[in-house]
């Protein structure tokens, strides 16, 4: 989006980001290295910007950090003069499941966003500047394994809302999703099957910067506090958003077993009884054999993130959103978990052991090591 802005109006851009750039004196360095990080892609791209015909500050600061925000936007206004626009595009990433947050963990997680939302705005003192929060379609529609997302972008509408009726024009645009975009990448929580799907969407509809920006243009001009973008007519997309959550998911299993071996062999140990009854739950069936597949039953994307939220409070263990994709039976499933168990052990031994060695005397090491052999 700012290098759509800078070719298209060579504005002078603050960008602010909680990520530090070494000193530009540095820059020409990192630029001729074969260097891939995050740091050298961010600097080539403000170089990008700069030769578009824009002057270019960055800046880093913690949004949470409400002095140093605030002295970005003293030292931006001595650079440049008055700030006639703010765009705020921070949102989180990695929301995780709604079953596995507490308040605590939550409140850490989206705070930040609205105390930076918070000051940012309130430190726009031209009272002809227009305020616009990047939001996404997702705060309306809602998404599996995205409730912080949901959460801050619902805040960031009422905002837009609250802040236009007192006197100060904001617009929230709830976004689809873009051609160019690391939002997807960065929800670890999304199912596999989920999240090619919803790489369909992005090809097939995301938005492209170019069409932000023109169609930001007639935003700003029709004075509406919230405005919802999408290439594809909404209510198909709301309907088609909801189906991927749903919709089944198809993988061969079984093979080799009998019908009647598939249906009815019983739990052989106390993990197979345990997942057998959180299955039984989820799809009110009695007696389901250890080698029924979970696609065979009926099993889809939103049943995949309700059994792996299940399974980590049955088996406190971090158990990845995947594994039913790689163990669609009971059976398979009992055996990953217990390996994920012993694991979990064994690394909870040695993280004991080196707290241990960490107190210890040089004489009470070597005492523990000929002890012990």
């Amino acid at each position: 989006m700012a290098e759509a802005i800078a070719k298209a109006v060579k504005a002078k851009l603050i960008l602010i980001g909680e990520s530090p750039l070494p000193d530009i004196s540095e820059w020409d360095r990192y630029l001729s290295s074969d260097d891939t990080t995050e740091t050298t892609k961010h600097i080539r791209s403000i170089r990008a910007l700069e030769q578009n015909g824009s002057e270019v500050w960055y800046a880093s600061a913690s949004l949470a950090d409400e002095v140093e925000l605030k002295q970005i936007i003293v030292e931006a206004e001595e650079r440049f003069g008055s700030i006639h626009g703010m765009l705020i595009a921070s949102e989180p990433y990695d929301s995780g499941l709604i079953q596995l947050k507490d308040i605590q963990e939550t409140t850490q997680r989206i705070v930040p966003y609205l105390v930076g939302l918070s000051v940012l705005a309130s430190s726009l003192n031209n009272p002809d500047a227009f305020l616009v929060l990047f939001s996404r379609t997702v705060a309306i529609t809602g998404g599996a394994g995205q409730m912080d997302l949901c959460a801050y972008n619902w805040y960031a509408d009422t905002f837009a809302k609250h802040r236009t009726a007192t006197g100060y024009p904001t617009l929230s645009v709830n976004w689809s999703m873009w051609q160019e975009d690391v939002w997807l990448d960065r929800q670890k929580e999304i199912p596999p099957q989920m999240r090619e799907q919803l790489r369909h969407v992005q090809k097939q509809y995301g938005i492209a910067a170019t069409e932000g920006i023109h169609a930001l243009e007639r935003m700003l001009a029709s004075g509406l506090p919230q405005i919802i973008v999408s290439k594809q007519n909404f209510q198909t997309a709301s309907q088609d958003w909801q189906s991927i959550h749903t919709s089944p998911v198809i993988i061969n299993s079984g093979a080799g077993e009998t019908h009647e071996e598939v249906s009815h062999s019983a739990p052989r140990n106390e993990t197979e009884e345990k997942i057998a009854a959180i299955w039984q739950t989820l799809f009110g069936i009695s007696d389901i054999g250890v080698h029924r597949s979970f696609f065979d039953l009926g099993g889809n994307s939103l049943h995949a993130i309700q059994l792996v939220a299940r399974l980590r409070h049955q088996f406190h263990g971090d158990i990845p959103m995947d594994i039913i994709f790689h163990h669609p039976t009971v059976a398979e499933l009992a055996e990953a978990v217990s390996r994920s168990q012993t694991k979990q052990k064994q690394w909870d031994e040695v993280e004991r052991l080196l707290n241990e060695i960490e107190f210890m005397s040089e004489d009470e090491l070597l005492h523990a090591l000929s002890r012990d052999g």
